[in-house]
């Protein structure tokens, strides 16, 4: 097997283990990227930092991301162009995503 096989079997398996996580488990590990997210923006004094929108299978922190816009942390995201090239969208308020 070669390390490409051994990431890609890794992935398949992060993946299943995430789809499988009950709506408590998606609560609690929310909870815990918020509080995290909060703690590493008062620690390091985050003025500005670009994060992802997650897609149901990835990590929640959406939740976290939204409590950083409200504490007034700059946060930008990645947006696909109707182009296709990658273009950046500061969150605010009035664009946070619903969660």
């Amino acid at each position: 097997m070669t390390t490409r096989d051994d990431k890609a079997e890794l992935r398949a398996f992060v993946r299943l283990t995430r789809a499988a996580r009950s709506s408590e488990e998606l609560a609690s590990a929310s909870d815990d990227f918020e509080q995290f997210l909060v703690h590493l923006a008062d620690q390091y004094g985050w003025r500005r930092i670009a994060a992802f929108i997650p897609t149901p299978t990835e990590p929640p922190i959406a939740r976290g991301i939204n409590t950083l816009v409200l504490d007034g942390v700059s946060v930008i995201v990645p947006v696909s162009a109707a182009d296709g090239l990658l273009g950046w969208l500061e969150l605010g308020p009035d664009t946070i995503w619903s969660t």
